[in-house]
């Protein structure tokens, strides 16, 4: 999975869970425990694998801090400057929330 090239690519130390699931009003959110993330995702997004990967890589960039250093950010400027060394996937998540918002 993307995930895991990821969490290669950026030297994440820990385990990233991607758990589907059925949620309202929101495309994804993630948990924290020791040397664990979960990445929960709305089960529409994964009809899209563009919307998909977009999604995992906004939740990525909440879990990498806290996987790396202990610490979760919210949408910080650090968790900002995560966003964008994918810029295309910055473009895919505002995507996926006006598509996977306004149409149902």
């Amino acid at each position: 999975m993307i995930v895991d090239k990821w969490m290669e690519e950026y030297e994440v130390p820990g385990i990233i869970n991607v758990v589907k699931e059925k949620m309202e009003g929101m495309l994804g959110y993630t948990t924290f425990r020791t040397n664990l993330s979960e990445l929960h995702i709305n089960e529409k997004i994964f009809s899209s694998s563009f919307a998909l990967d977009s999604i995992l890589w906004h939740e990525f960039c909440h879990a990498e801090p806290w996987l790396k250093y202990g610490r979760t950010e919210g949408h910080s400027t650090e968790w900002y400057k995560r966003m964008i060394r994918k810029p295309l996937y910055c473009i895919g998540c505002a995507y996926a929330q006006i598509y996977y918002k306004v149409v149902k």
